[in-house]
C-alpha cells in the first residue's frame, strides 16, 4: 500500500526520500522513518550479538547491534541499527517471538519458559537483514539442530558459522 500511494502520488514526477518514507509510515500506521534511516543513512551490514539469561522467572534473550565486518577489515564497528528482531524457538511448535531494536539494542521475553531454550534462532526464519552472532554453546546447539531451521534460517545459520567472514570472539576449536 505504501509503495503504491506513493508512486500514484508522485505519477509522471518526482519524489523524495522523506516522501516515500512518508508514504510508507501511512500505509503502516507508524513512523518507519528512524529505522529506516539507520539503514539509509550509514554504511554497512548490521551484525547483531545476541544472548539468552534467566533470572529464573523468566528467559529474555538481549540483543546489540554493531557494524559487521569481515575478518582483517579496518572499518568502523561503531554503527547501530534499529530494525526488527525475532527469534526462533526450535521446538515441536516452532514458535517465534519479534521485538524492534532501538537505539542498536534491545531485550526480548520468550514466551511460557523461565529458563533459556536449548536451541534458538536469533533470525527466525533468515528474515532479518543482518548477520548474528552468539556463544559457542548456542552455535553447537543450532548445529545439531539444522534439520529443524527452515529453509531461511539454514543460510543465516551458515553464515554465523563462516570463519572467513564472520568475526569470532572465541577460538574456533570451541565451537565443536
Amino acid at each position: 500500500k505504501g509503495v503504491s500511494a506513493y508512486l500514484d502520488a508522485h505519477r509522471f514526477g518526482s519524489g523524495t526520500t522523506g516522501d516515500f518514507l512518508a508514504a510508507l509510515s501511512g500505509a503502516a500506521g507508524f513512523d518507519v522513518a528512524p529505522p529506516f534511516s539507520t539503514f539509509l543513512d550509514q554504511p554497512g551490514v548490521p551484525l547483531v550479538t545476541a544472548d539468552c539469561q534467566s533470572d529464573g522467572k523468566a528467559a529474555v534473550v538481549h540483543a546489540s547491534t554493531q557494524r559487521f565486518l569481515p575478518v582483517g577489515s579496518t572499518g568502523e564497528k561503531n554503527k547501530h541499527w534499529d530494525l526488527p528482531f525475532c527469534v526462533s524457538l526450535l521446538d515441536k511448535k516452532k514458535t517465534t517471538v519479534c521485538t524492534m531494536l532501538t537505539g542498536g539494542k534491545g531485550a526480548l521475553t520468550l514466551p511460557a519458559t523461565k529458563v533459556c531454550p536449548k536451541v534458538w534462532h536469533p533470525n527466525a526464519d533468515g528474515a532479518g537483514y543482518y548477520r548474528f552472532s552468539v556463544g559457542a554453546p548456542e552455535l553447537k546447539a543450532l548445529a545439531a539442530s539444522t534439520k529443524s531451521m527452515t529453509v531461511g534460517e539454514k543460510p543465516s545459520f551458515a553464515s554465523a558459522v563462516t570463519p572467513s567472514l564472520t568475526p569470532r570472539k572465541q577460538p574456533r576449536s570451541k565451537f565443536g
